[in-house]
């Protein structure tokens, strides 16, 4: 009987090992370039913890050790960052925008075949949505560009207009709540300019930044590289 309790608890130290692991494997691959001899070392002392506690409490460190050395990568360095993170970020940041326009141009659809009369101040201001909420497809698409076939946002308009786009979203909702046209009951509004405002804005700014400073001569189009 003795022998079962004694088998589960290796087994179940066997699984903590591993993944205390894989959550070192992780925080490595999260270290910048130049910290590679951590992330080595990292890997290494965490598959030399005899405890499995000990194991998962060195992981859960590399985790915490990991992301503030990122952090600090980015705000002294010139925010480069991987592909894979630079990916979920660029999604994170303008998909909501992306919704916004698409919900834009139903309304849109939705007045042109509308029988009752609609003003000239609600065509404006479904139009502009529709226009600047176009800014969120346009900058996944140069995201993309920018990560999979190296192809940076050159043109000055558009690095111009990803930026301005959202910001002018953000006072077009403004507008609207100081003229009592946006129903609180039904319309989360600080959420909505975060979402839909300073998110894509800062989302802007960061992969103008990496156009600004991705390689203009690298021809060759590969997988998701540090950017």
């Amino acid at each position: 009987m003795s022998a079962r309790p004694a088998g589960r608890k290796r087994s179940l130290a066997a699984a903590v090992r591993r993944v205390s692991v894989a959550i070192a494997q992780v925080s490595a691959r999260l270290l910048p370039r130049g910290r590679a001899d951590w992330a080595a070392a990292m890997v290494a002392e965490v598959r030399h913890c005899e405890r499995g506690r000990d194991a998962i409490d060195w992981a859960l460190g590399c985790v915490f050790a990991a992301v503030k050395e990122r952090i600090t990568s980015m705000v002294k360095g010139n925010l480069r960052i991987s592909g894979w993170v630079a990916v979920p970020e660029m999604i994170l940041c303008f998909a909501p925008l992306t919704l916004a326009c698409v919900d834009a141009m139903q309304s849109l659809g939705m007045l042109l075949h509308s029988r009752v009369p609609v003003g000239p101040g609600d065509w404006a201001v479904v139009t502009a949505m529709a226009a600047l909420g176009a800014i969120g497809p346009l900058a996944l698409i140069g995201a993309f560009r920018l990560f999979f076939i190296e192809k940076p946002m050159r043109a000055p308009w558009c690095r111009a207009a990803v930026i301005a786009g959202p910001v002018l979203f953000g006072v077009l909702l403004l507008i609207q709540a100081a003229a009592g046209w946006l129903d609180a009951s039904q319309f989360d509004f600080w959420c909505a300019v975060v979402l839909l405002s300073a998110l894509p804005a800062l989302g802007a700014a960061h992969l103008v930044h990496l156009s600004a400073t991705a390689h203009p001569d690298r021809a060759v189009p590969g997988p998701l590289t540090h950017i």
